[in-house]
């Protein structure tokens, strides 16, 4: 078995997550059909890529468009929500305790955070909402995708898309930003500590494929948005983390892509109980293999070689 291209996603559950669960949709072509919190963060980032796309064609190509406004951002991400949701099976809606009303609901609770709500003091682009902090920004490219080898690194590729490349020529920076919606900011120090790997794969990825000048400093930036709104006076509704990627992270980079190669090579894939996102809410294949053992390494491997043999398949 080999792997075309790593994304982040794909080095972080194979190495930090459950060898098995990617396993499962990468060997054996099993599909995840995500959760209602993937179907909010993709409206969400319709949303905001909506309001992106205009500024990029009035700031590439001269176009006379205003700015979209708040409303049809929310318009832009709900018709995506309504699409996106159809295609969840119906246990997804019980197991997260929610429905799509309400994730219309959070939805619009997110972008209006975005639109307006400012960011606390400490961070980047302090006092102006998110909106702001992007507004004095030019847009290069809104999701641009990139496949390339990282530098020094005798390993498989890495690939993905950015949610938007802009420069910054207040702090003379070449910004990498990622848009996210939280409940909370627990997974958000505002070090970024936790996410060096999709910082060092982003920056590598904007760099070397040439959708960034190879001179020049970079930032990675994740602008995060509450999905819930403000209940006191110290409700924080937004956060700006913030990593400027230094050689260690991207040494470190190169050997997760040279560790999960040789996984890989080894066809060892273990499952991971201990993992937080190992239950039936989070992991679309948690019954099979935890519960009824259908889809357990022990019973599709066996399987899996039986057929490479000519055996049974079953």
């Amino acid at each position: 078995m080999t792997v075309n291209a790593w994304s982040k996603s794909s080095l972080s559950t194979l190495l930090e997550g459950c060898a098995w669960q990617w396993a499962l949709t990468k060997r054996y072509g099993y599909t995840d059909p995500g959760s209602p919190a993937t179907v909010l963060g993709t409206a969400y980032h319709a949303g905001v890529e909506a309001w992106l796309r205009r500024r990029l064609l009035r700031q590439r190509d001269g176009l006379d468009l205003p700015d979209l406004d708040l409303d049809g951002m929310v318009e832009a991400g709900q018709s995506l929500l309504d699409v996106e949701a159809g295609k969840l099976p119906g246990e997804q809606w019980a197991l997260h305790r929610t429905d799509v009303e309400t994730l219309h609901g959070q939805l619009a609770v997110a972008l209006k955070h975005w639109w307006s709500t400012p960011i606390p003091a400490g961070q980047p682009g302090a006092g102006g909402s998110l909106r702001d902090r992007i507004d004095g920004w030019r847009i290069l490219a809104v999701e641009p995708y990139f496949r390339v080898r990282a530098p020094g690194v005798e390993g498989q590729p890495i690939h993905g898309y950015i949610d938007l490349l802009a420069y910054d020529p207040d702090d003379d920076l070449w910004m990498v930003v990622d848009h996210k919606t939280a409940g909370t900011f627990g997974r958000w120090p505002a070090d970024g500590v936790g996410h060096e790997l999709e910082a060092a794969v982003y920056d590598v990825g904007a760099t070397v494929a040439r959708h960034l000048p190879t001179f020049g400093k970079v930032a990675m930036e994740w602008h995060v948005a509450r999905r819930e709104p403000g209940s006191n006076a110290r409700f924080e509704g937004v956060r700006v983390v913030q990593r400027v990627v230094d050689q260690y992270d991207r040494l470190w980079m190169g050997d997760r892509i040279v560790q999960a190669d040789r996984q890989v090579e080894s066809g060892e894939f273990p499952t991971n109980p201990g993992w937080n996102l190992c239950s039936a809410k989070w992991c679309a294949f948690h019954r099979g293999c935890q519960v009824t053992g259908e889809l357990h390494p022990d019973v599709l491997s066996r399987a899996a070689n039986l057929t490479a043999v000519g055996g049974p398949s079953n």
